[in-house]
């Protein structure tokens, strides 16, 4: 349990490697991943008074144009390949198999990249070309075809439009053919114009017959408010032209077909090979580009960086086996402070789920605790008790089930999302079970004869009665919230202690932490007694027991007073207000019953309503069906969103700040290649 409870011990490492011995020692670090290399020029700064900054080499940058020269082979190919899409490809995605690669020198890669690239970029890089073209084209013929429709309300030979001897003949469109006739009426012209609808739009399809002299000095002004059509020479009737041009479009896509298919041959056979080397060059690119986090001198190079502290030999080893013992290792045993090491959190499988709930308020530091655990299990009991119906639970355990099993394997995400739903399933059917709802009173209003009490079922357990229905016992709800709070309450004091105890900040123990216990402890018999009147504290608390919970009742509050001033004693209120914030779980629940109540009511009125009996019963399934559905959504929501605000605000408070910075170690993060040695 302890190990669940801080970050990974660390090292600080220090490296100095010969100039020679650099390049096979950094391929080494990155395929072993055990070392973080840190940016000496942003965090060890002083190094560079005695040192140099390092700088990447030239290959840094022809490793960035092999890189940019497949990709952009690679989303040619990809844009017209036939790979799935969408919702489809998340939930069927294409199993990725790796190509085997071997070690081989830079000179190799680049002669492997530049007999690859010479037989496809320009065969790629033209038909992508020529695709555009044929795009472009084709946009322009079905242009071309609607302006044909519309010059076919004149049914007239296309081949009088143009400039003639003396006349000029356009034909176009207008949306203001008042203002055309006005500016054209002074001249020798003639306008023949049809008015055309196409969906909501309105225009008139204009011809215009005038001179050219004329028309050479309103053609400013005739730009205002004539479109022409250009039509590219097409000849013949408008039937005849139609024709004409689809002929056009369908061997402008015969052709279009046939460099696709180009293309998706190409990405078959080698998309593989090109996302394999592409990912061999964006691998050397980050060999290249750690040597600017590096100080050197004129013959050795210093690496500065992070470490577990369970691997320090390893790497060691790995150092000296590199170099041929050439090179000096140093390291040295991490401190909170001032080092401010990275955090590297290690956690079970079935814990890892609840990972990002924690992440999305802050990676703790390295002198804190993960609360990883504790926010996992307390965001899926509140969740559950928020939500609180045994049918909701086991519809979301059953999707869940069924995600996990059936593409948990596919999806490393679905797989995350999915554990969290069992989580979640499991404990919001355990709520139903206790809270005695199975999607509100369903069972109860639609098969009265197996259920035929109010409640879902009857039990009698060391003098306690159940279900705890929410509609009917709200008190007993609100109870064990409260109950609940607090001992989550206390749980981050005693995470609280334990932090502090390793971190050896006694005082903060003493005057923040201990007086907690101590006014809970005396403070919370004497509320029973003196406020509540509880018959059993009256009898049971007698003048002494009384008095000594007195005592240790205002030794607590010297000690907060001691630790935080005279208006410490405020913070009691502050605390009494935490606690009430778990009153959201009686809250929600009753949100989750009456709704769920309302639902079936609604089923059950317009059931009877309809009176033929299987209209009644298809209806209010429907009814049902959609209520709930909405019901499962709208609560889920919201209890998701108050089960993390009680663990960020109440719980995370006492003991949790946040703010490291996650362990990231240089490493070879491979996707479509293997590498193979031997």
């Amino acid at each position: 349990m302890i190990s669940l409870l801080k970050p990974k011990p660390m090292a600080k490492v220090s490296i100095l490697v010969y100039q020679d011995q650099l390049n096979p020692l950094i391929d080494k670090l990155h395929e072993s991943g055990l070392l973080q290399i840190t940016d000496i020029r942003h965090e060890e700064p002083e190094i560079l008074e005695k040192l140099y900054p390092a700088s990447p080499t030239e290959e840094y940058a022809k490793c960035v144009t092999y890189e940019l020269k497949l990709t952009r082979i690679l989303e040619i190919l990809e844009k017209y390949s036939q790979r799935e899409t969408g919702l489809k490809a998340l939930l069927h995605p294409e199993p990725i198999v790796p190509k085997p690669v071997r070690v081989k020198t830079l000179k190799e890669f680049y002669q492997g990249a530049d007999t690859t690239l010479e037989k496809l970029e320009e065969k790629v890089g033209d038909t992508g070309q020529r695709l555009k073209e044929l795009g472009e084209n084709m946009a322009l013929t079905d242009q071309r075809i609607e302006m044909v429709r519309d010059l076919s309300l004149f049914d007239f030979d296309l081949g009088y439009l143009g400039e003639g001897e003396w006349t000029t003949i356009r034909a176009g469109r207008t949306s203001n053919v008042g203002e055309l006739e006005r500016l054209l009426e002074n001249l020798e012209a003639e306008v023949f114009s049809i008015e055309r609808r196409r969906g909501k739009e309105k225009y008139r399809v204009v011809i215009l017959a005038l001179l050219k002299e004329e028309e050479k000095k309103i053609s400013s002004q005739l730009k205002r408010y004539f479109a022409e059509y250009q039509l590219g020479g097409v000849r013949g009737k408008p039937r005849e032209a139609i024709k004409q041009l689809s002929n056009e479009k369908e061997n402008l896509e015969k052709q279009r077909k046939e460099k696709i298919a180009e293309l998706q041959h190409i990405y078959r056979e080698k998309s593989g090979d090109l996302l394999a080397l592409r990912e061999e060059f964006s691998i050397q690119k980050e060999r290249k580009e750690i040597l600017e986090k590096f100080a050197k001198s004129e013959f050795a190079y210093l690496i500065e960086g992070w470490t577990l502290e369970r691997e320090i030999d390893q790497l060691e080893k790995l150092t000296k086996d590199t170099t041929g013992e050439l090179a000096a290792f140093f390291s040295t045993k991490a401190k909170s402070n001032p080092d401010n090491p990275p955090v590297c959190l290690e956690q079970p499988a079935w814990l890892k789920p609840f990972r990002p709930f924690t992440d999305l308020f802050a990676i703790p530091r390295y002198d804190e605790i993960d609360p990883t655990a504790f926010v996992g299990f307390g965001f899926a009991l509140f969740f559950g008790m928020m939500l609180g119906d045994a049918g909701y639970g086991l519809l979301i355990l059953g999707l869940s089930l069924l995600g996990l099993l059936k593409f948990g394997k596919l999806s490393p995400t679905l797989k995350q999302w999915s554990l969290i739903g069992v989580w979640l399933g499991a404990f919001t059917t355990l709520a139903g079970v206790l809270f005695g709802g199975f999607f509100g009173n369903m069972l109860q209003n639609f098969f009265p004869m197996h259920f035929p009490g109010e409640e879902l079922y009857s039990l009698t357990l060391a003098g306690f009665s159940f279900p705890i229905n929410p509609l009917t016992r709200p008190i007993d709800v609100l109870s064990l919230a409260l109950v609940i709070g607090l001992v989550h309450l206390n749980l981050s004091l005693v995470l609280a202690i334990y932090q502090d105890y390793f971190r050896k900040q006694s005082k903060k123990i003493i005057f923040e932490e201990l007086p907690w216990f101590l006014l809970q402890a005396a403070g919370i018999p004497l509320i029973f007694k003196y406020l509540l009147h509880m018959e059993w504290f009256i009898q049971a608390l007698s003048s002494r027991v009384e008095l000594a919970l007195i005592i240790v009742l205002l030794v607590g509050l010297v000690l907060l007073v001691l630790g935080k001033g005279p208006l410490g004693v405020f913070d009691i209120t502050g605390f009494l207000g935490d606690v009430l914030s778990y009153a959201r779980l009686l809250a929600l629940g009753l949100a989750t019953s009456g709704i769920a109540l309302a639902i079936n009511l609604l089923a059950e009125i317009f059931s009877d309503l309809i009176g033929v009996a299987v209209v009644g019963a298809i209806l209010a399934g429907i009814i049902l069906v959609i209520g709930h559905l909405f019901n499962l959504f709208i609560q889920s929501l919201g209890s998701a969103v108050h089960s993390l605000r009680l663990q960020y605000v109440e719980f995370f408070k006492r003991f949790y700040e946040g703010g490291g910075r996650e362990f990231t170690p240089f490493k070879v993060k491979r996707v479509y290649s293997e590498l193979k040695t031997g």
